[in-house]
C-alpha cells in the first residue's frame, strides 16, 4: 500500500510540475505587443478599489477607459502629442485629475463631481468644454493651465477656487473667484484679463512676462501699467527683457492723464540679457507703470542693481 501510494504521489507531483511549467509567465513577452492587443478593451475593469493611476506616453492604448472605479482619487494621464488617443473617466470619487493632451475631443470627463485639483497641459479645448468641467466641480480648489490654447473663456461663478495658475495660455478674459488665495501667471505679452470680483484673502500673486520683441515703447508700459491697476496689489511681478530702449518720456506723461489708479507692487524683478545705462527713461518707465516698493534689475553684463522706491 505505501509503494502503491508512493507512486500515485510521484505522478501526481510530475503532474503539477507540468501545470507549473505551462502556467509559468514568460519572461519574454512583448508588453506593448501586449497593449495593442487590448487596445478596444476597457482599461482595468478588473481593478475596482485602485486609488491611483498613472499612465505616460503609452502608445499602444488607442482607447483609455477608467469607468466604475469605487475607490479612485488620483489620475494622471500623459498621451502621446502626434496619436489620436481616445480618454474616458467616469469616477465619482475622483478629487486630482492632471491630463496632458492634443485635443479636448479626445477626453470625456463625466461624473467627476468631488474633483479638486485640476492640470492641464499642451492641450486645444474649447470653452464650453471648461466651463462645463469647472461648473460640474463644485469642490474645485486648484486649477493649473500650461500652453492651453482657449478661444475667449471667462472664470464665472467659481467660489471655491482658491489656487489659479496659468502659464503661456491665451484667450482667458475674466476672472470671477471671490476666494482666490493664490494666482501666477506667465506669458511673452500682457494679456487682456480682469478680475470681476477682487479676493480679499489673495496673499500670493506672482506674474512673469517676458517681453523678448522690440515692441516695448510707451504704449506697451501704458497697457502694463493698465493691467496692473486692474488688481488689488502684486506680490511679485518679474518682467524679462532682450534689449532696453530709450522711452518717450511725452507720451507717458500724456497717458498719465487717463491712467488708472496707481498700481500696487511689492517686488519688481527686471531681467535684461544688456542692460543699457544710456537709457534712464526705460527704468523711469518700469518705475512709473509699476510703482514698486522694491526693484530688483539684473543684468547679464552687469552686477545685479537694488533700488528702493
Amino acid at each position: 500500500m505505501a509503494r502503491g501510494q508512493g507512486k500515485k504521489n510521484q505522478a501526481k507531483s510530475e503532474s503539477d510540475d507540468k501545470m507549473i511549467e505551462q502556467n509559468k509567465p514568460n519572461d519574454d513577452i512583448d508588453s506593448n505587443n501586449l497593449l495593442e492587443e487590448e487596445d478596444d478593451e476597457t482599461l482595468l475593469n478588473t481593478c475596482l478599489l485602485i486609488v491611483d493611476f498613472i499612465l505616460e506616453y503609452c502608445s499602444g492604448f488607442e482607447k483609455i477607459e477608467l469607468l466604475n472605479l469605487q475607490k479612485i482619487n488620483l489620475v494622471s494621464i500623459r498621451t502621446c502629442r502626434y496619436r489620436n488617443q481616445i480618454v474616458k473617466i467616469q469616477a465619482p470619487t475622483l478629487e486630482h485629475l492632471s491630463y496632458s493632451g492634443s485635443l479636448s475631443q479626445d477626453l470625456d470627463v463625466v461624473e467627476c463631481l468631488n474633483l479638486k485639483s485640476l492640470n492641464l497641459s499642451y492641450v486645444t479645448i474649447s470653452d464650453r468644454f471648461l466651463q462645463n468641467l469647472i461648473c460640474r466641480s463644485k469642490l474645485l480648489e486648484s486649477l493649473i493651465l500650461l500652453e492651453v490654447s482657449l478661444e475667449m473663456f471667462n472664470f464665472y461663478r467659481s467660489p471655491s477656487l482658491k489656487i489659479l495658475k496659468i502659464q503661456d495660455s491665451e484667450g482667458i478674459r475674466v476672472i470671477d473667484a471671490p476666494n482666490l488665495v493664490s494666482l501666477e501667471y506667465m506669458g511673452n505679452q500682457i494679456p487682456i484679463l480682469e478680475i470681476a470680483t477682487a479676493s480679499r484673502q489673495l496673499k500670493a500673486s506672482k506674474i512673469v512676462f517676458r517681453c523678448y520683441n522690440d515692441n516695448v515703447n510707451a504704449d506697451w508700459f501704458c497697457k502694463l501699467r493698465m493691467f496692473l491697476s486692474n488688481w488689488i496689489s502684486w506680490c511679485h511681478v518679474t518682467l524679462c527683457f532682450l534689449i532696453s530702449n530709450e522711452i518717450n518720456w511725452e507720451d507717458l506723461r500724456l497717458s498719465h492723464r487717463f491712467a488708472n489708479p496707481k498700481p500696487k507692487v511689492d517686488v519688481l524683478n527686471v531681467s535684461f540679457s544688456a542692460l543699457n545705462w544710456e537709457c534712464p527713461t526705460f527704468v523711469d518707465a518700469l518705475l512709473w507703470s509699476c510703482r514698486p516698493r522694491k526693484l530688483n534689475l539684473d543684468s547679464a553684463s552687469e552686477e545685479s542693481e537694488s533700488l528702493s522706491s
